[in-house]
């Protein structure tokens, strides 16, 4: 498990952080939303359960990204899908 933490790219680690919060905004907005004409009490529950499944699913998915960072290429495959995707739209 040591190991893990020793062999990660933490500059990378920071970026997907970074990223993952100046973008997580919208999840306030949908859980407000979601909860908006719920009774009072639901309206609490629906808050904070919404609230720390957004947070659970965020460090899932901010770890699956770091285990995917480790694969040879997966950039560059990504950013020529990117290129092929942005020459179709145009």
């Amino acid at each position: 498990m040591l190991e893990f933490f020793a062999t990660l790219h933490w500059g990378a680690v920071l970026q997907i952080i970074v990223i993952d919060i100046l973008l997580g905004g919208d999840n306030a907005v949908v859980i407000a939303l979601a909860c908006h004409n719920l009774p009072d009490r639901q309206r609490t529950r629906g808050i904070v359960f919404g609230t720390l499944g957004a947070i659970v699913l965020r460090v899932l998915l901010i770890a699956f990204a770091v285990v995917l960072l480790d694969i040879p290429f997966l950039k560059f495959v990504g950013g020529m899908l990117l290129l092929w995707i942005g020459v179709k739209l145009m």
